[in-house]
């Protein structure tokens, strides 16, 4: 049923740059393992993109192009899982980019060994037009995830170890056991339009007997300041308000435990949109006074302790409580200026 040794690799591609585009794709297909499939799923994409991702893949029979009408990236990834037959499977996004032995090194340590692991966590790098910066994400070695591990996952984004894990909560960059997916019926949530991949990795953590991390980068992860995670404000709290109740039915259907502190979630949440939006334009100070009033924001905001974070995040948090909106635009400003854009 799954193919010894193959990797399934799933490209969903809706609306994209066709040189981002040719750019993902060849370094898929340059990749020195070449024992490799290529789901590339056009989801409502335009003609030329279809063109393009025919052209390029055409003298590469590992390649499969599909094309159809748009149905969401959460339904093209399942779509995609189901049409795998690898051994493995990871997901790429169309605007990004693996460096030509990510497969190999994956391969050498798992693969040829073979481990039994569920699923594999690995770096990734931020580009963006002049910066290439590799992600330190908490682990400082290759290192079997165990059940303490996963704990600090799940804490990392959703609790008091807020932080702990950069990145975690991707899917790409991951390689995943496809008869582990399969067996324990995991699969994206299609019904919210932000944080299915860390819904989807929840699932994986809480079914997984045992994990690995490789401590290589190997993902190049596209900063796109025109998407709608950076550049579309009420878009984002829309989905947001919509992800928030999702988390919490998931987390205490999974296990209560995670749930320790987690309004410290939504200061995550906040400090996205003051990096991202709010404090870019003088304007928008309005807007986050606004957004911080509202119930959810306020009850998270009264209840998180200072404790539980990190220096740079407690600033931030005693800012909001103090209501200081003039220091907390200073502070998001220099992020801006010095082109980090995430606290």
């Amino acid at each position: 049923m799954y193919k010894k040794g193959l990797i399934s690799i799933i490209v969903p591609v809706y609306r994209i740059n066709i040189d981002y585009l040719k750019k993902c794709i060849f370094s898929i297909k340059m990749q020195t393992y070449k024992k490799i499939e290529i789901i590339i799923i056009c989801d409502g994409a335009s003609e030329e993109i279809v063109n393009v991702c025919r052209e390029i893949t055409s003298d590469d029979d590992r390649c499969f192009v599909i094309n159809r009408e748009n149905r969401g990236v959460s339904y093209t990834r399942n779509e995609g899982i189901s049409k795998s037959k690898g051994e493995w499977i990871t997901f790429i996004d169309a605007d990004d980019w693996i460096d030509k032995n990510a497969c190999e090194i994956f391969a050498n340590k798992i693969i040829k060994n073979n481990s039994d692991f569920d699923f594999v966590m690995m770096k990734n790098y931020i580009n963006t037009k002049l910066l290439q910066i590799e992600v330190e994400n908490g682990f400082n070695s290759d290192c079997i995830i165990d059940k303490d591990i996963i704990f600090n996952l799940f804490q990392s984004t959703y609790g008091s170890k807020f932080g702990t894990h950069k990145y975690c909560e991707s899917v790409w960059k991951n390689f995943y056991n496809k008869e582990f997916i399969d067996k324990n019926k995991i699969l994206f949530d299609q019904n919210i339009k932000v944080g299915e991949d860390m819904l989807f990795n929840y699932k994986v953590w809480n079914k997984c007997n045992k994990g690995y991390y490789i401590n290589n980068a190997i993902y190049h992860y596209r900063k796109n300041e025109e998407s709608v995670m950076n550049s579309d404000y009420n878009k984002l709290t829309i989905k947001y308000n919509e992800l928030y109740p999702k988390f919490e039915e998931v987390i205490k259907n999974i296990d209560n435990r995670y749930k320790e502190n987690s309004e410290l979630f939504s200061i995550r949440q906040l400090e996205r949109f003051a990096i991202n939006f709010l404090f870019n334009k003088k304007s928008r100070c309005r807007q986050f006074k606004i957004l911080v009033n509202e119930e959810y924001y306020r009850k998270n905001i009264k209840k998180a302790n200072i404790m539980n974070l990190q220096l740079k995040h407690a600033i931030f948090l005693v800012l909001v409580k103090l209501k200081m909106y003039h220091s907390l635009a200073i502070m998001c400003r220099l992020f801006i200026r010095n082109g980090r854009k995430k606290l």
